[in-house]
């Protein structure tokens, strides 16, 4: 019995992730989660992006940000601008 409760749990939060997703990807704001990054000092040096949306990339023309500092994407976008 408690197989089946526990595999109806799951099936629940896969439909709520599925709707949390559905909604993330078609905001027409972009937005995005950050990750602060620190120091040995405690100073806040650089931020990972954690999560963004398609239309973050479209307003912030930050294409593959995903999972990427800040320090990485200005230097790709850099390398990328120099390229032109």
């Amino acid at each position: 019995m408690a197989h089946v409760v526990d595999d109806s749990l799951h099936e629940g939060r896969n439909e709520s992730e599925e709707r949390y997703r559905t909604l993330f990807d078609t905001l027409i704001e972009g937005f995005c989660t950050i990750e602060m990054i620190f120091d040995a000092a405690g100073k806040a040096v650089d931020y990972r992006f954690l999560e963004i949306n398609p239309a973050f990339e479209r307003q912030t023309g930050l294409i593959d940000a995903q999972g990427k500092s800040m320090r990485i994407v200005k230097k790709r976008q850099r390398i990328a601008l120099a390229g032109c």
